[in-house]
């Protein structure tokens, strides 16, 4: 949008959407129908739920992403605006829709989803996204594009940043061969448990961590939902318990966690301290309908820890 004046700590790159959130008892059946109790339109999206989360802690988060020219897109761009997220590079893209996300999310925070990609499809970097690239600590990349998978590497990679990846269910399922290029420079990865078996084809964790450790990669994040998080280091594995609390809406918590590691490892946290930091943030997420409704600021962050 225009040229950014400070180097972020963090950027961003993936799908901004409109998320459309449905709250209902229970799911609908084929043929069926159900009232919704609760809805809720609000920006989304992978990489933007991570920009802005980040930004609540307190981190100078940039998105690279697409959104289109029309009435969602500028009432997206105005809440992550107003959450203070850098959208210098930000693509408008004219004659495209913004993205849409259709939640349906049960009582009990379980959800279904469906997704319309629109402008996201146009992601791509102009000059200030690639000046952004050389100034960031971390840049992160949510559910790639092929176009992303295919340019990224060549501008990223003899670059000081570190590379953070979270493939996302559908990247994940592309496997190791279609995301090689980002694999290979990508010191950070972010799946759940599902998505690590998927991506590498292996069923046994540490034989699909083995697989990623022999990439190059130096740490798996493993999203273990209630059951907390895993982390995999070269040299250690940590179990993490997860925050017990009344889930409203589980949307968006992944990528809460993958916010708050991220502001952990820019403040060099110790990996058990990161995982236990994470972990709030993404039960945190939780508590209200909607990705971005709940998502705390580092105070809030602190008062959970501390019990406050």
């Amino acid at each position: 949008m225009s040229d950014f004046t400070h180097s972020p700590d963090l950027v961003v790159i993936g799908d901004t959407n409109l998320d459309l959130m449905l709250q209902v008892e229970h799911f609908p059946g084929p043929d069926d129908e159900v009232e919704a109790v609760a809805t809720l339109s609000s920006a989304g999206g992978n990489a933007a739920n991570i920009a802005v989360q980040a930004a609540r802690l307190g981190l100078h988060a940039a998105l690279i992403s697409a959104i289109g020219d029309d009435e969602q897109g500028k009432s997206v761009i105005k809440a992550m605006q107003d959450r203070g997220v850098d959208l210098s590079a930000l693509r408008i893209i004219a004659g495209k829709a913004t993205g849409l996300v259709v939640a349906i999310v049960r009582a009990d925070g379980q959800r279904a989803m469906i997704a319309s990609r629109g402008a996201n499809t146009a992601i791509g970097f102009d000059e200030t996204g690639k000046a952004m690239l050389e100034a960031a600590r971390i840049v992160h990349v949510s559910d790639p594009t092929p176009e992303v998978v295919a340019s990224l590497p060549a501008l990223i990679d003899s670059k000081p940043a570190a590379l953070s990846l979270d493939p996302g269910s559908i990247g994940a399922r592309k496997g190791v061969p279609t995301l090689r290029p980002l694999l290979q420079i990508c010191r950070y990865l972010f799946v759940n448990q599902n998505e690590l078996a998927a991506l590498t084809g292996q069923d046994d964790p540490e034989q699909a961590v083995n697989v990623l450790f022999s990439l190059g990669i130096q740490t798996v994040f493993v999203k273990r939902g209630a059951r907390g998080c895993r982390i995999y280091a070269q040299t250690l594995t940590l179990s993490i318990p997860a925050f017990p609390v009344q889930s409203v809406d589980a949307t968006g918590a992944g990528d809460a966690f993958d916010a708050a590691m991220l502001y952990a490892i820019l403040r060099e946290m110790p990996l058990e301290e990161a995982g236990r930091f994470a972990n709030a943030v993404g039960a945190m997420a939780t508590l209200e309908l909607g990705a971005q409704s709940s998502q705390p600021d580092l105070a809030q962050v602190n008062d959970f820890l501390t019990g406050k």
